[in-house]
């Protein structure tokens, strides 16, 4: 009986692998499936920009993007807001709009390049094989294009980002010393404050907005958050709203009471108290 215990193992050795082999090739047909036929940036887009380097024999590369900005043609601040793990969508076109109706220019680039996503499978699929360094390259390009913009101080941009979104939003911003602010909304923080960039040396404000029920980016990561930032002396706000867990502030319930709501006022002063619109 002894002696047959090393080819079972063997053999539920070779069962496990044959069982991963099957699950990766099954992950892998479905995101070839949704990447054919789910929901795409173009569907929402409306503008475009170049990112990266740009000559006239070498342009950059062209990438979509949603671009709200009121109709009165005055120097106005401007935003980059970015997207959540889903990629550009109808909820930061929606959000963009919200954000343009108080006075904002509001430029969200497609950071994901064409690609968007309505399942959580594929939605973490993107995010786990974009390259952060091409992401950082297209929020350089949108913060450029917002920059060229004639109604748009170039002074007072504020980089905007929603979960995913609010991580590469902070990473951004530890590169970019021109930016007026850095909101992050339940993005993956930063708790070394070496390791905050420009965000220290040049003192950008940053709001943090985290929810109490979050499982990964809950209270203590929020804290220890404000602790980086205040080790830093980089002027901020960071915020735990109780009873709500991850991506709680949605469009859909800004207009009835509650912390997504609550959120949205508190973001909509905080911008108004940096950009001063």
């Amino acid at each position: 009986m002894t002696r047959g215990v090393p080819a079972l193992l063997r053999r539920l050795a070779l069962l496990a692998i044959a069982l991963l082999a099957l699950s990766a090739a099954v992950l892998v047909a479905f995101n070839a499936w949704a990447a054919a036929t789910g929901p795409r940036a173009a569907d929402v887009a409306n503008s475009r920009f170049e990112s990266g380097p740009s000559t006239r024999a070498a342009p950059g590369t062209e990438v979509v993007a949603y671009m709200a900005k009121p109709e009165r043609r005055v120097l106005r601040p401007g935003i980059v807001l970015v997207h959540e793990w889903w990629g550009l969508d109808a909820e930061t076109a929606a959000k963009a709009e919200r954000l343009s109706a108080l006075g904002y220019a509001v430029f969200a680039p497609d950071t994901y390049r064409g690609q968007a996503a309505e399942y959580v499978s594929r939605a973490l699929w993107l995010r786990l094989t974009v390259p952060e360094d091409r992401v950082m390259t297209d929020l350089d390009g949108a913060v450029r294009h917002l920059q060229g913009v004639d109604t748009v101080d170039p002074e007072r941009i504020a980089v905007v980002g929603f979960c995913y979104g609010g991580e590469m939003a902070l990473r951004y911003a530890t590169t970019n010393d021109r930016l007026a602010a850095v909101a992050v909304f339940y993005g993956r923080p930063i708790d070394d404050p070496k390791a905050l960039g420009a965000i220290a040396d040049r003192k950008i404000p940053v709001l943090g907005v985290f929810g109490a029920d979050d499982r990964r980016l809950g209270p203590a990561v929020a804290d220890r958050f404000d602790d980086t930032l205040t080790a830093a002396g980089v002027p901020h706000t960071v915020t735990v709203y109780p009873g709500v867990g991850h991506a709680f502030v949605k469009t859909g319930a800004l207009d009835a009471p509650g912390a997504a709501a609550d959120a949205w006022a508190e973001l909509e002063g905080w911008l108004g108290a940096v950009l001063r619109p």
